[in-house]
């Protein structure tokens, strides 16, 4: 199931090419150098550009597992 899921969302390109995680191929380096890329593109240009970067790691830990698990 999990292959003929995988072919479909790759075939039918479900998922935009910025999706970098949990996909086979591309990384978290993938994605810090993509970003780098656009970065570089808006300074060449003269745009300004800014970032917010959150550590969203425990987030999960403040859910009510009871609950989640119940519905």
């Amino acid at each position: 199931m999990h292959e003929r899921m995988t072919k479909f969302i790759n075939e039918n390109r479900v998922l935009p090419s910025s999706q970098y995680g949990f996909r086979k191929g591309h990384s978290t380096t993938h994605a810090v150098y993509h970003f780098i890329i656009k970065i570089k593109e808006f300074l060449y240009f003269g745009y300004m550009s800014s970032a917010i970067f959150m550590d969203l790691s425990k987030a999960f830990d403040t859910v009510n597992h009871e609950a989640l698990i119940t519905k």
